[in-house]
């Protein structure tokens, strides 16, 4: 029984140290890789749509509150309990 198990941690040896098994990791660690690398874009784009959206907004805020200062300060406070209340929650 015991030279049973050796013979097949032997085998077990033999099969990871063949190159396919090495290939296959390297490309595990390189698919990681990456895997990780879009992540990272995929934050940095909705980071950058986020700076335009949130620049479009308060230059369109700036220029309504000369239109109509009643509905602008509503519409601010929105936006301010919004604001608040996403990077308390969500960061």
């Amino acid at each position: 029984m015991e030279q049973e198990i050796e013979n097949k941690q032997a085998s077990y040896e033999k099969l990871k140290e063949r190159t396919s098994y090495k290939a296959i990791k390297q490309m595990e660690a390189t698919l990681n890789e990456a895997y990780g690398r879009a992540e990272a874009n995929k934050i940095a784009f909705l980071y950058d749509n986020l700076f335009k959206i949130f620049k479009e907004l308060a230059y369109e805020m700036t220029r309504f509150a000369g239109i109509n200062p009643e509905l602008h300060n509503i519409y601010k406070e929105k936006i301010d309990d919004f604001l608040h209340k996403a990077l308390r929650e969500k960061l």
